[in-house]
């Protein structure tokens, strides 16, 4: 659902202001189980690193890392969690989990100032 927005709303541009919710909405399936929400929440990423120019997605990489380790903790440390063992976030581990955020990070290491490019490392 989310990927038609960005897609259909591409030429208005008037979605950026929400930029923030829908990264969120997006992060946050990356923890899902189900296989086929997984596929289309990473072709939604995709097309919103498509749709947003990169330069305005870099300002939110502190949020994407706070929403991605907030997610991380909870899968730790909630009741029934992995503890201390090894976690690995369902979207990030299937086949190009990581494509669709790579120009986000790509570009805050090579464009962004100094705790931008930290926070990209």
């Amino acid at each position: 659902f989310l990927q038609i927005i960005v897609e259909e709303r591409q030429s208005a541009a008037d979605f950026h202001e929400d930029v923030d919710i829908i990264i969120r909405e997006l992060i946050h399936r990356l923890n899902d189980d189900n296989s086929v929400v997984l596929k289309a929440n990473n072709v939604a990423i995709g097309a919103l690193t498509k749709c947003v120019p990169v330069e305005e997605l870099v300002k939110h990489i502190r949020y994407i890392k706070d929403l991605i380790g907030s997610m991380v903790s909870d899968a730790r440390y909630r009741k029934g969690g992995v503890g201390d063992g090894d976690f690995f976030l369902p979207g990030l581990n299937i086949p190009k989990g990581l494509e669709p955020l790579l120009p986000i990070y790509q570009r805050g290491i090579l464009y962004g100032d100094a705790t931008t490019r930290e926070l990209a490392a």
